[in-house]
């Protein structure tokens, strides 16, 4: 993002600006942390699905960290190559269809491909957030607002496995990857005003 996009944003929006930023890209981050452990109280039903050992099931939550921690090195490449607001709601669309796909899987092969899909998207949307919003807010009020990203994006592992277990109580292992879809696309409305 520019500074004269930057200017224009806030001309048009004023001083909420800021925090239209950091709600969309919190609450973006926050929904893909969210699915990192999500995933770990579906491994049982992953094994009886597809006729896999615990080895193989597990699978479905290490890409997804694994990826998300080799895909935080390409954040810079991708912001340069396509600007904070398109790398932003590219990795919501990236993430979107890795939950797709793992909502619809037929093997874990493909469960897999669609967590990788969802990890990279993680990784990338993480160190993202938080340089755009040390981007829009003033030295003095920079700390607040990381603090409050810092607080959401801790709690969201946390909760994962408490709203992962409850929808598969309510329907199936499946609707865990589609959970996460409603405040997706509540982030990709908001990333792209």
């Amino acid at each position: 993002m520019t500074s004269a996009t930057l200017e224009q944003q806030f001309q048009r929006y004023g001083p909420a600006y800021r925090w239209l930023v950091a709600s969309a890209g919190m609450l973006g981050a926050m929904t893909m942390v969210l699915s990192a452990t999500m995933v770990n109280v579906a491994v049982p039903s992953i094994m009886g699905a597809y006729g896999v050992g615990q080895d193989m099931a597990q699978w479905a939550a290490t890409a997804f960290v694994a990826t998300m921690v080799a895909s935080q090195l390409l954040n810079s490449w991708m912001v340069s190559a396509f600007g904070q607001r398109l790398a932003y709601t590219l990795t919501l669309i990236i993430f979107s269809i890795g939950s797709a796909v793992c909502a619809v899987s037929i093997s874990i092969e493909m469960l897999i491909v669609g967590r990788i899909m969802q990890g990279f998207s993680a990784g990338i949307i993480q160190p993202l957030v938080m340089a755009t919003i040390i981007l829009v807010f003033p030295p003095e009020r920079r700390g607040f607002a990381m603090g409050l990203y810092g607080m959401g994006v801790t709690l969201s592992p946390s909760l994962g496995p408490l709203v992962g277990g409850f929808t598969i109580d309510a329907s199936s292992w499946r609707h865990i990857f589609l959970v996460p879809m409603p405040l997706v696309a509540i982030s990709f409305a908001m990333g792209v005003v």
